[in-house]
Order: C-alpha cells, then sequence, then structure tokens
C-alpha cells in the first residue's frame, strides 16, 4: 500500500481489516486501518471512513490515536495511524489494575474528552475495547468511526443505517442492510449498548454530554470491576436499561468518586458536568486539601468572637480610606469594637479578681449587654445577636438561642432587602432551631425561605444551597419521609464533591446522614461504606478526638451491632461517649446520643442494668436540653421500654411504651415510622401478658405504618409480620397465621 509494507494483521470484521504495516520511507511500524472494498462502494461506509480521517487530522493529544496519513487506491482505502503497543483497557481491568493506575487512567481519559470536545467533535462511541493500554501506562483513544464534528447537522441524529450493536470498526456478522433492531422514531441508534448514553439508546440527539456518559460507564466498571449493564443480560433488556440508565448500584468507592460518577451518569444530558468540569472534580477528589480546624467548642467560641472583632476592626480601617463610607464604616466598626472591649473586659483579672470566666458566663454578659448596646446599629446588632445565639445552639442551650436568634431575624427583616444574604442567614439559624424543638412546619418554611434566597444570590449548585439541602433533610428524616430526604442528600452530595476543602463545608454532614438514612432503612452495606469515608475524612480534617469523629463512632457502633460484633459496638460506643464527654461537657445533647447508642448495645450483650443506667443519663441530658416531650425522649422512652421487657418487667415496659408511643406522636406524626416500631414492641409486650385482642389490634396498627414506610424486605417489617402470626397461632387462628407468616414469605 504506497510506501507501507505489510507486515501482519491485528485484525478483521464487518467493515474491513487492521493490519500493521512498515514505513519503509521513515522505518516506523503503523497501523493501516482498511476498509473491505465493497463497503467502499457504499457511500454512507466512504464517507464515514473520511471523517474519521479528517477528525483524526484535527486532533493533536498525546493520548489520543495519532493520523499519520489517507491512502486512496483503485480498490481500496487505508488509514495510516500511530500503532499502539498494549492491550486494550477491556483486557487490562479482567487482568488487573492498580488503583494508582485506574485513576492514572480515569484522568487520561477526560482529558481526552475535554481536548476532543474544545475541538467540536464528539466520539459516539467510548467503550473499553476502543481504549488502548500502553506499556507505560497511558492510554490512546480510538476508533473515531462514528465521530462528528458538532456543527455537522448530521452528527445529531441517527438518520444512518445501524450495522449491528458493537459498533466497532472490526464488528462484523450484521447485514448493513438490515434494519437495527434498536430503531426510534428520532433515527437509528449508533453506537455500543453496554456504554451508550440513554438519549442516544432511544435515538435522541447525540451531544458532548453523551460522551460523557459513556466516559461515566467506563469508569464504573474500571473502579468497582463491574459493567455497570450486566453482560449476560438478554439483548433487550439491556436495551431497555440503557434507554432508562438503569445501572448497577456503586459500591465500594469513596463518596466522592461515586458521586462524580453518578453524576456522569445521569439521566438527564443537562444534569451531568461537562468535560472540563469532570476532570476538575476528579483532580479535586485527586488532590483534596486536608485542612485541620480548633477541636474544642470553646476556644471555637473565643475564636469566633475574636475573628468577628479582627473583621469589623478591619472594616473600621477600610472605612476610614473609603471616602463614600467613611462615616457609616467607621460609626459601625466603633460600636462593634467598643462592645467586644466591654465584653472582654468582663473577663479581665482586674474585673473578676482572678476569679475564672466560662464561656457561658461570657455568652451571657454579651447577652445582656447586646440589648443595651448597638442601638444605633441595627444591622451590627443583628449580627452579634446572630452569632451569639448561634453559639447558644451549639452549646445545646436552645432556651438561651431562641431571643437571640428570633430578635437577629426580626431586625434583619426590618433592616435589609428580602434577598439579602444575612436575612438567609438568620431564616437557616431560626429554622435549625425551631427544628430542635420539633416545630417542623414552621422550620421548614424558614429554610426553604433561606434556600430561595441562596439560590438567588449564589446559584441552585452553591455550597451554601447544598447546606440547606442537608438541614431540609433532616426535618424530612424527623418526619419519617426518607425518600424526600435521601433526594435531598445526594443532591447536596452531588454539589460538595470537588468543592475546594469539600469537608469543611459540609460534605461529611451529608455523608453521616446518608448514613443514618441507609441504616434506618436496612441498607446496611451502603451505610458501613458512607460511615468509614466520613470517619476517614473528619479524622484528617477535625483529628481522632473531634465532635465529628465522636458522631462517626456512635454510627460505627450501631453498624457493628447490626453485624453481628457486639464488642466492637461497644468499644466504638464508649469512644464516643468519652469523646463527647470531653468535649462538650456531660449536659450537651451530643452525650446524650452517645449515652443512648452505648445503652443500645449493652442490652444486646444482655447487660441490662448497664443498658439501663446509660439510658437514664441519656434521659436526663435530654429532658434538661429540649423539656419533655421532644422526640429523643420518646426515643429513649422506647429503649428503656424494650429493656424492661427483656428484663421481665411488663407493666413497666408497657407503660414506658405507651409514654414512647404518646410523645413521639406530638413530637413528630402519627404515621412516623419510629411510633410504628414502638407499636410493635408493644404488640409483643401485650402478647407476652396474655392480651392477645390488644396484641392484635397493635400489630395490625404496626404493620400499617411500617408498610407504608419501609422496603418490604426491611428486618423490622418482617419482624412484625412473625410476631403477629406467632400470637395469632397462640389462641389458634392458625388459618390467619398461616397467611401472614406467607406474606413475610414473599418478601
Amino acid at each position: 500500500m504506497g510506501h507501507f509494507e505489510v507486515v501482519g494483521e491485528l485484525g478483521h470484521g464487518g467493515m474491513g481489516s487492521v493490519f500493521i504495516g512498515l514505513d519503509e520511507n521513515l522505518g516506523r511500524r503503523v497501523a493501516l486501518k482498511v476498509i473491505r472494498s465493497d463497503q467502499r462502494l457504499d457511500p454512507v461506509r466512504k464517507a464515514r471512513f473520511l471523517r474519521e480521517a479528517r477528525v483524526l487530522s484535527s486532533l493533536d493529544h498525546p493520548n489520543v490515536c495519532q493520523f499519520h496519513d489517507f491512502i486512496e487506491g483503485e480498490k481500496q482505502d487505508c488509514l495510516v495511524l500511530e500503532l499502539v503497543e498494549g492491550r486494550n483497557l477491556r483486557e487490562a481491568m479482567i487482568q488487573g489494575l492498580d488503583e494508582a493506575l485506574k485513576i492514572r487512567v480515569a484522568e487520561q481519559l477526560l482529558d481526552v474528552l475535554v481536548a476532543v470536545h474544545g475541538k467540536g467533535v464528539i466520539h459516539r462511541d467510548l467503550k473499553p475495547e476502543n481504549i488502548m493500554l500502553t506499556d507505560r501506562g497511558n492510554i490512546k483513544v480510538l476508533d473515531f468511526g462514528l465521530a462528528r464534528p458538532v456543527e455537522d447537522p448530521d452528527s445529531l441524529s441517527g438518520e444512518y443505517p445501524s450495522v449491528g450493536l458493537d459498533r466497532g470498526f472490526l464488528s462484523g456478522g450484521s447485514d448493513p442492510s438490515a434494519e437495527s433492531p434498536v430503531m426510534t422514531t428520532f433515527g437509528t441508534v449508533l453506537g455500543t449498548i453496554g456504554y451508550m448514553s440513554p438519549e442516544v439508546a432511544r435515538g435522541e440527539l447525540a451531544t458532548a454530554a453523551s460522551d460523557l456518559y459513556s466516559a461515566g460507564m467506563i469508569l464504573q466498571e474500571l473502579f468497582t470491576g463491574k459493567a455497570p449493564i450486566p453482560e449476560n443480560l438478554a439483548p433487550p433488556e439491556r436495551h431497555r436499561r440503557a434507554m432508562w440508565a438503569e445501572v448497577e448500584p456503586i459500591v465500594g468507592l469513596s463518596a466522592e468518586l461515586t458521586a462524580l460518577i453518578q453524576r456522569l451518569e445521569s439521566l438527564v444530558p443537562e444534569n451531568r458536568p461537562t468535560a472540563i468540569d469532570a476532570a476538575e472534580m476528579l483532580q479535586a477528589i485527586i488532590l483534596r486539601p486536608r485542612l485541620r480546624r480548633r477541636r474544642r467548642l470553646a476556644a471555637a467560641v473565643f475564636a469566633l468572637l475574636a475573628v468577628f472583632g479582627v473583621g469589623m476592626t478591619i472594616q473600621f480601617f477600610r472605612a476610614e480610606r473609603e471616602t463614600r463610607r467613611a462615616e457609616a464604616g467607621a460609626a459601625s466598626a466603633r460600636e462593634v469594637s467598643d462592645f467586644l472591649v466591654g465584653l472582654f473586659e468582663h473577663a479581665s483579672p482586674m474585673v473578676t479578681q482572678g476569679e475564672e470566666v466560662t464561656v457561658l458566663e461570657l455568652l451571657q454578659r454579651g447577652a445582656d449587654s447586646i440589648t443595651e448596646e448597638l442601638d444605633q446599629q441595627p444591622s451590627v446588632r443583628a449580627r452579634m445577636m446572630h452569632t451569639l445565639g448561634t453559639v447558644y445552639y451549639q452549646l445545646g442551650r436552645f432556651q438561651e438561642a431562641a431571643p437571640l436568634l428570633e430578635r437577629a431575624l426580626s431586625l434583619r427583616r426590618e433592616a435589609v432587602p428580602s434577598n439579602d444574604p444575612e436575612l438567609a442567614e438568620s431564616l437557616r439559624g431560626n429554622g435549625l432551631l425551631l427544628r430542635a424543638l420539633t416545630r417542623y412546619g414552621e422550620a421548614e418554611d424558614l429554610l426553604l425561605e433561606s434556600l430561595r434566597i441562596v439560590e438567588t444570590v449564589h446559584g441552585a449548585d452553591s455550597v451554601e444551597s447544598a447546606r440547606l439541602l442537608i438541614d431540609l433533610s433532616g426535618i424530612d428524616q424527623d418526619r419519617g419521609n426518607w425518600l424526600a430526604a435521601e433526594a435531598r442528600l445526594v443532591r447536596a452530595v452531588t454539589i460538595l464533591e470537588g468543592q475546594p476543602g469539600a469537608v469543611e463545608v459540609g460534605l461529611t454532614d451529608a455523608l453521616y446522614d446518608l448514613a443514618i438514612l441507609f441504616r434506618k432503612s436496612g441498607r446496611y452495606s451502603e451505610a458501613q461504606a458512607a460511615l468509614e469515608r466520613c470517619l476517614e475524612l473528619d479524622t484528617a480534617e477535625f483529628g481522632s478526638r473531634s465532635h465529628q469523629v465522636a458522631g462517626d463512632l456512635a454510627e460505627l457502633s450501631s453498624m457493628a451491632l447490626r453485624q453481628g460484633r457486639p464488642e466492637e459496638a461497644e468499644t466504638l460506643a464508649r469512644l464516643s461517649l468519652e469523646i463527647r464527654i470531653e468535649i462538650n461537657g456531660n449536659s450537651h445533647p451530643s452525650v446524650g446520643h452517645s449515652a443512648t447508642n452505648l445503652g443500645v448495645v449493652l442490652r444486646a450483650l444482655g447487660r441490662y442494668e448497664d443498658a439501663e443506667s446509660a439510658f437514664r443519663q441519656a434521659l436526663e441530658v435530654y429532658r434538661t436540653a429540649y423539656g419533655g416531650e421532644h422526640p429523643f425522649v420518646g426515643s429513649v422512652l422506647h429503649s428503656l421500654g424494650v429493656t424492661a421487657a427483656l428484663k421481665g418487667d411488663l407493666d413497666e415496659a408497657a407503660a414506658l411504651l405507651e409514654q414512647a408511643i404518646e410523645i413521639t406522636a406530638i413530637s413528630r406524626t402519627m404515621d412516623h415510622p419510629l411510633i410504628g416500631d414502638s407499636t410493635q414492641k408493644l404488640a409483643s409486650v401485650k402478647r407476652d401478658q396474655g392480651r392477645y385482642d390488644e396484641a392484635i389490634v397493635l400489630y395490625e396498627r404496626a404493620l400499617e405504618i411500617q408498610e407504608a414506610a419501609l422496603d418490604d424486605d426491611h428486618p423490622e417489617l418482617l419482624e412484625t409480620l412473625r410476631e403477629y402470626a406467632e400470637c395469632l397461632r397462640r389462641i389458634g387462628r392458625d388459618e390467619e397465621a398461616g397467611r401472614i407468616e406467607a406474606r413475610a414469605a414473599v418478601r
């Protein structure tokens, strides 16, 4: 073929053959891609062959197979391409790749798409077989036979006959004139089903986003080792799944990488990142900064006030240099400066006569002073009130926080525009407080109002929006609306992934809440993976004895218990409690969380007295912090009731469980899953007391709640069905019991 000597064959198929050639002029080996003579006569096939030559000639990228020449002969046409030594990515994945090489492959693939899309070209057939991995660990993307310039109108439709679902140049066995089995009203599907975007599988327009979807499918298989759409499925089923982005769940990857792949595999093209965005997100995952924060809350309080004071002092100096804002800025800075000086003078040994001043005393001094001072600066007063109220809230002192946060919101509603970020800040602060006080409707209204402002000012994909989605998901969970909670949390994780300092701005908050949601839904493997990732990130960011790590340990303890490792669970629970007491003291609500968790573990170990003691500790903390009708109080009463039942004190158990149901109904909703759980436990107590009629009514009520809230195979639902059947058998209603057992079996 011209000055190329054919020295071997790489393969052949329906459209032609690929040979190894020797360039006699330059002495280098090349790949000779030759179109079959009968295909050459077909204008569509010929156009595709020429198009590949033009596309490749426009690309100059180290990870794209290089184009050397095009030879047009009397009987055959030939593309002269770089000969890539190595193995295709499919073979490489089967043989196994280390993590570093997987990351390298992913980086280079996304970099190729940045370059290709930057030239206005869409590949349209990305798959592992079209990616070569060289011996040096670099990739080369091949087969641009389906590639088209974006501006080519034919490139965005399927106005070409299909040559089979697996569209590689060497694919064979299909009659090119036959109608494709995946035709749609929009046109013929082009590409490979296992990696094809939903819109292309439906015969719709192909765009650069379609390549990104294919890249996501490749990355999922690369990092998990499993095809996103199983290859053993029948072709129609594979095609159906491709059309609606029904891929296998991603298991075993970090939350950040999982979120990136899930975004690439979004059903809606507009929701996928661009190649540049995806490449940047991957780099952020690889090079994520790990900044450290202060560990103790007391230090954080002083730091918060000090930083605020420094900020206002800086404002003061700037104000003197800014002619238009000099008077207002200086006045504001002086007001704040005087306030802070007065506040910290209260801690001076000259005033205290050597007595230590606690953080709470300093805060109280600030709260008292702020009602008397800063009266000429309502915006500054609102800022200080919000700051002090937030600190009280973080300390779990909600009664002190409420008037400060409410007044700050009122001042800001009067002083700033309706879309001002400071107003959004106050709305969020009050919303979080109202949620803690179980006033869910009011809390949701304030948080949604804050979200609308934030989305207007910062955008729907901002960190600020993600934080509010996390907050709103908490209300969804409190109300038992787990589907809505999961949707909001997944969205928050997607936004926060790839953000600089993602942990610092809330990524692990979202992952932690998502893990709890998975655990409540019985999705234990997903919960475990999310928690382990949380612990890793939080330890790096905040230290091993931080409030965040204590929370992770508490949830990991719950998971260890559910997975049959009670001794490990006890160790984790005790460590969590120890850290929280060390950081927050004995009366902080978080101590109640860890004490409750420890009680559950001790009960599982059969140490009922110790478990009861831990629950009583939590109950005292919750009643002090929240009052007697908070849902946490109801949850601890439930735990005490279950413990009493296990001890054989059925009367005490029934009384405690009835109190738990009453409080949960008041503070949450009548159909909340926690009421279903308490009702099921109360039914078991009534059954063991021989009060079968009451038990049957309670079992039916529990099932009504659980079947509406839980998956069909959730352990709690199955347990209720089995216990209900046993109750029926005890009173001779065997036929009904059999039906109930059958319901459990089919689940």
